[in-house]
């Protein structure tokens, strides 16, 4: 049977925040079913157009980590209207 992987992206870099909390969580059930990573943004740049191009290394890291998953899943806080971003 083929493995599928699973990528869990929280939106929050807070060592202990509750987004991360429900990954971890989540990653108890899905773990015997699907291979699963929660994706570290902590070591992420922040946007920086005169290093845009080549991309950093851990941005090409993730960009490939996303690319194989066969699942996404975003944990992110939301607010009272909607998503933050929207």
């Amino acid at each position: 049977m083929e493995n599928t992987t699973i990528m869990l992206i929280v939106g929050s870099l807070r060592k202990d925040s509750f987004n991360l909390q429900l990954a971890k969580e989540a990653e108890k059930y899905i773990k015997d079913k699907a291979s699963v990573e929660i994706l570290d943004y902590s070591e992420v740049p922040l946007f920086n157009q005169d290093i845009e191009y080549p991309a950093p290394a851990k941005v090409k890291e993730i960009r490939e980590k996303v690319k194989e998953a066969d699942g996404i899943c975003f944990l992110h806080q939301n607010t009272i209207i909607s998503s933050l971003g929207c």
